[in-house]
């Protein structure tokens, strides 16, 4: 009988020690993760260049407006307050305002295929859009912005 009760008592206590350590390692490892600030990335030395892709586009750079819907048109939004008008009209599905913007010449279709000039990408309404300037076409030298996902994303 107090050969079963020690046989029982080790038992658990196996158990709950496994519990336990397993527990300790899970809480090692979370410590570890938000007390690390260190980047995992490697130090830049001026000995090492750094390489990066060149034919990603960015600030500055021409490439061509490519729809993000596949529509073959992208919108062009002549302002800042335009943008977040036909945002708050797409969130709250409002056809009529929606129709009413493009009416009144305020967002601009500018075909697939158009070349234009990325200025500076800025978010608004959190929401990452480029000011670009038109290059060719009905609207050349026109600016406004466009989402980020807008264009060709590859120099050619």
């Amino acid at each position: 009988m107090n050969q079963q009760k020690n046989s029982l008592l080790k038992e658990k206590i196996i158990g709950w020690g496994t519990v336990i350590f397993i527990i300790m390692f899970f809480l090692f490892f979370l410590f570890d993760i938000w007390t690390n600030d260190e980047e995992q990335t490697p130090p830049i030395s001026k000995e090492q260049p750094v390489i990066f892709k060149k034919n990603i586009v960015g600030d500055g750079d021409e490439t061509t407006i490519k729809a993000y819907d596949n529509t073959g048109v992208a919108y062009l939004f002549l302002t800042k307050e335009t943008f977040s008008a036909w945002s708050e009209a797409v969130v709250e599905r409002n056809q009529l305002v929606a129709n009413q913007l493009l009416a009144s010449g305020k967002i601009l279709e500018i075909p697939d295929g158009t070349r234009i000039k990325l200025l500076i990408m800025q978010a608004i309404d959190g929401e990452s859009m480029y000011r670009i300037r038109i290059l060719e076409g009905k609207y050349k030298g026109q600016e406004g912005y466009i989402y980020s996902n807008s264009f060709v994303s590859e120099k050619k």
